[in-house]
């Protein structure tokens, strides 16, 4: 799990493989970890939007790729819904950018796996910081 802290954003990027089975948008049960930083992070923090955006590597049909990653990423937000997230005073919303937006090279199998993502980015209102 990586994460950025930018002017304010909190950008948490998180690799498909700590989440979710292969080829799935099953979650492995190990997932409540990185689940739980997550929701430490987003918790902590009123009056923010939060962003879910899910990622494929290439090589999939774009059609498919872009779908699974929507998947993924509403397989995250569903979690945190769960789970109280995001309180009244916060905005949670997902969406998919399939292939695009790379990290890497899909030329590579490490490569192609780096790109399955799901990020998480949490705009913080300027009054906040």
């Amino acid at each position: 799990i990586k994460t950025l802290i930018l002017p304010n954003k909190i950008k948490i990027v998180i690799p498909d493989a700590v989440l979710f089975q292969s080829n799935s948008t099953q979650m492995y049960a190990r997932a409540k970890w990185p689940l739980q930083y997550l929701r430490y992070f987003i918790g902590n923090i009123a009056y923010s939007k939060i962003a879910i955006i899910g990622y494929m590597g290439d090589g999939y049909n774009p059609a498919m790729g872009k779908q699974a990653a929507l998947h993924r990423a509403q397989a995250v937000a569903a979690h945190l819904w769960e789970n109280a997230i995001p309180d009244l005073t916060q905005v949670l919303g997902f969406s998919s950018r399939g292939e695009k937006d790379p990290i890497a090279s899909n030329q590579y199998v490490n490569g192609m796996a780096l790109n399955r993502r799901v990020e998480v980015i949490i705009t913080v209102p300027t009054d906040n910081c």
